[in-house]
């Protein structure tokens, strides 16, 4: 009798635990559906290092012939000597310190997001050709005829800040999007080949499309089968802490839940 009544205690839970992310779904798929959208996809800047100036060098590959006889001005510096620097004074050590002439360079082509390396002769460099840039995010996918394609803005734009309201991340920024109204528009202040441009970006609503609905009924298909696995067996410890791990279809791992 007790085993029962605590079997009966753990599927009561389980089936209450299930209705609560259930709820949870439901309520991210309506936040989803209503809230507005630029139609665009961006990311945290990979680096706060702009370089504003072709600079002299050789590219660590060779063998490949379509690589410049120089590093682009306008694309992001990742590492120096594999080495992200930590401030501008970090920068200037890594170069004081290194041994030899040569300098390792690895870059972010921002425009086809292609990493690709370099060596660079110290006297060819200085760091009168790197801009900082804090707080940022940089446009890694423009939706075809969407509202940031109609508005002008492009891959690798660098937005650093959105109706004048600066972010630290990209969620900071997804935040201001969600924030605003359909049919209204953003003002857009963005980097660009080096230079500081204003773009009017209407917003559109978010919707649900054929791949973010796919998603949306894989996870759900997850977690229903979590259930019946948990309500059946819940003698069983792991099928119910099979809510907690659902591989990479997990309800943990969607992206829609931030919008709760």
């Amino acid at each position: 009798m007790k085993a029962n009544n605590g079997i009966l205690k753990e599927r009561i839970f389980i089936t209450l635990f299930f209705v609560f992310i259930l709820s949870i779904i439901i309520i991210s798929f309506i936040r989803i559906s209503s809230s507005t959208t630029d139609e665009n996809q961006w990311m945290d800047l990979p680096s706060a290092y702009y370089l504003t100036q072709d600079v002299n060098a050789e590219s660590v590959n060779n063998n490949d012939t379509s690589e410049p006889k120089f590093i682009p001005a306008f694309n992001l510096i990742i590492r120096v000597n594999e080495v992200l620097p930590d401030n501008l004074s970090h920068f200037e050590s890594i170069i004081k310190n290194s041994n030899g002439e040569l300098l390792e360079f690895t870059i972010l082509d921002i425009k086809k997001f292609k990493l690709a390396k370099y060596n660079v002769n110290k006297k060819d460099f200085d760091l009168s050709k790197v801009r900082l840039i804090d707080s940022a995010v940089i446009i890694r996918f423009i939706h075809k005829d969407g509202a940031s394609d109609r508005a002008g803005l492009k891959v690798g734009d660098i937005i650093t800040s959105i109706n004048n309201r600066k972010f630290s991340n990209s969620m900071d920024a997804d935040k201001i999007i969600r924030d605003g109204e359909i049919g209204k528009t953003l003002d857009y202040n963005i980097i660009r080949d080096g230079k500081e441009i204003e773009i009017k970006v209407f917003l559109a609503k978010y919707g649900v499309n054929f791949e973010y609905l796919l998603i949306i009924i894989t996870g759900l298909a997850y977690i229903v089968l979590g259930f019946f696995i948990s309500f059946n067996k819940p003698q069983i410890k792991a099928a119910i802490f099979y809510w907690f791990i659902f591989d990479d279809g997990g309800i943990f791992n969607c992206q829609w839940l931030i919008y709760f």
